[in-house]
């Protein structure tokens, strides 16, 4: 499993915990529309979404022969 699949699965165990996406929004003021869009997969998980599940995104630079 890669990271990011991860952080979206750890994300939908603490939703669950929460109740419902709704309640989990408010608690950690996002966006519910954004939380669903992320849990569904249609969108990466931002910063903020990491850190809540305690990860850290990250973005790094590689170089490959054209």
């Amino acid at each position: 499993m890669n990271s990011h699949q991860k952080v979206i699965d750890l994300l939908r165990d603490e939703v669950k915990k929460a109740g419902n996406q709704k309640n989990f929004a408010e608690k950690h003021g996002i966006c519910k529309s954004t939380l669903s869009l992320v849990i569904s997969g249609q969108m990466e998980p931002s910063a903020t979404f990491c850190k809540i599940v305690g990860y850290k995104k990250i973005r790094e630079t590689r170089y490959i022969p054209a």
